[in-house]
């Protein structure tokens, strides 16, 4: 008797346990979903807009590659997969354009997608300076054996 009325109190305490649990991983969903419908800077407009500098808009590269919105959407707006992530921070003014775009254009990708896809395409135009950059850095040999 004793031992069943404990068994039933652990039990009891357990599930209890997890509904508290369940209640805390609701609120949290709810405060970040409530966070990500607010506008996080307030002074930007409604609709995105991404103002380039004379310099960004003076090479050729930037444009000549996008004949039309097919052409970025096939660039930019699919979905990436990859396994390993990470967590990093980034201007909360920038994150608000990228995601006024996405909402704006009606698109059904992900924020990381979206990041991962800019900052891939990047590299993969610039590849050649970057590396050719970083071997004139380099004055030595790393490693001498």
């Amino acid at each position: 008797m004793i031992k069943t009325l404990l068994l039933d109190t652990f039990l009891l305490m357990g599930i209890i346990w997890m509904l508290i649990s369940i209640v805390y991983f609701c609120i949290r969903l709810d405060r970040l979903l409530s966070s990500m419908e607010k506008p996080v800077v307030e002074t930007m407009e409604e609709t995105a807009e991404l103002v380039l500098s004379e310099e960004d808009t003076s090479s050729p590269s930037v444009h000549s590659d996008y004949n039309s919105f097919e052409d970025y959407r096939n660039r930019f707006l699919h979905t990436s997969r990859f396994p390993r992530k990470t967590a990093f921070t980034m201007n909360v003014e920038t994150l608000q354009v990228l995601r006024n775009i996405l909402h704006d254009l009606n698109q059904r990708v992900s924020m990381t997608s979206y990041i991962e896809n800019i900052l891939r395409e990047h590299l993969r135009e610039h590849q050649n300076l970057i590396n050719d950059a970083a071997d004139k850095q380099r004055s030595k040999t790393t490693v001498t054996l």
